[in-house]
């Protein structure tokens, strides 16, 4: 059953940071290129990471519009279609 972000019911902060995580990374890495610093890539991946978060559980409390998961992978996967959005499992969970 998917959780969602409300005051009686948390959600899973570090399974949407690890779903977040991996794509922030890519598309960091391809932001700034190979000769940036390891530093200044943690981070960005770290700040992009939070972003997201942050945006996917205000978006959830304040519309009611799904799990913060859904709400995380509708953000990180806006411009793809929704056939490779459904591809990640996150908006098939009933959300």
């Amino acid at each position: 059953m998917p959780v969602y972000a409300t005051p009686e019911s948390p959600f899973n902060v570090e399974k949407v940071e690890a779903d977040i995580a991996r794509d922030a990374r890519q598309r960091v890495q391809l932001a700034i290129g190979p000769d940036a610093s390891p530093g200044r890539r943690k981070a960005l991946e770290a700040l992009y990471v939070h972003v997201v978060l942050n945006a996917s559980v205000g978006y959830s409390l304040q519309t009611g519009a799904g799990t913060v998961e859904h709400v995380a992978a509708r953000i990180m996967h806006r411009s793809d279609s929704a056939a490779d959005v459904s591809a990640l499992g996150v908006l098939d969970r009933g959300a």
